[in-house]
C-alpha cells in the first residue's frame, strides 16, 4: 500500500548512512571503483508523522470519580472552577471521590495533572474497577506489606486501605478472615 503525500505533510524518512549529510542535494560519492548517486526517494519514506505519534495514555477513573467528573463538566465551568469546587469545604461533600483523588497527600499532585488532561480530553478517560475501603466492626482492613490486618484508625488518603472486589474476594479466602464477611462489607462501602 502506497501512502499518498501532499504538500505540507510532515513525514518520517529513513536516511541512508551514506546520504545523511546530503539531504536536498544530489551528490556523487566515490566508492572504490564507482560513483554512487544518493538521492532520497519513496523507499526512504516511512510514513506520515502522525502515524508515529504514540497513543495518548488513558486516564483511569473509577465509576464514582467519572460520575462526579461528568457532573462538573455538565456545569460548563473552567478547569480552575472545577478544582475550586472540588476543594471547597462547602461543596466538596458533593465530590468526595474526586476530592480524595486530587487532594490526597500522597498522590494528589500527579492526579491533578491527570485530571487537567481529562478535563481537556474527556475521551481519554478509562473506567477501572472501583476501589473501596472495607470497614468491619468499626475496624478497617489495611494492607501492610504482604499481610492484611484490621485496624482501628483509618485514613481515607492512604491507598493501603482501598481494594477492588476481586482483591477482597482473594483476601477473604485467607484463614484469618474465614469468619468475616469482607465481600459484603466491601459492597456496602462508599469509600
Amino acid at each position: 500500500m502506497t501512502t499518498e503525500y501532499k504538500k505540507g505533510d510532515k513525514v518520517v524518512i529513513s536516511v541512508p548512512e551514506i546520504g545523511h549529510n546530503t539531504l536536498g542535494k544530489q551528490v556523487l560519492i566515490f566508492d572504490e571503483d564507482s560513483f554512487l548517486e544518493v538521492p532520497i526517494n519513496d523507499k526512504h519514506f516511512l510514513g506520515k508523522l502522525e502515524d508515529f505519534k504514540p497513543a495518548e495514555e488513558k486516564i483511569k477513573f473509577t465509576p464514582e470519580e467519572k460520575k462526579e467528573f461528568d457532573h462538573l463538566k455538565s456545569l460548563g465551568r473552567t478547569l480552575f472552577d472545577a478544582l475550586n469546587r472540588i476543594r471547597s469545604t462547602e461543596i466538596s461533600r458533593f465530590f468526595p471521590y474526586l476530592d480524595n483523588k486530587l487532594f490526597n497527600k500522597e498522590t494528589g499532585f500527579s492526579n491533578q495533572f491527570e485530571f487537567a488532561r481529562a478535563w481537556e480530553n474527556p475521551e481519554l478517560i478509562e473506567l477501572i474497577e472501583p476501589r473501596h475501603a472495607v470497614k468491619v466492626a468499626n475496624m478497617w482492613l489495611w494492607k501492610v506489606e504482604n499481610d492484611y490486618r484490621l485496624i482501628e484508625k483509618f485514613s481515607l488518603f492512604n491507598e493501603n486501605c482501598h481494594f477492588t472486589k476481586k482483591e477482597i474476594e482473594e483476601i477473604a479466602k485467607l484463614p484469618k478472615f474465614k469468619y468475616i464477611e469482607l465481600v459484603g462489607a466491601w459492597e456496602e462501602s462508599k469509600w
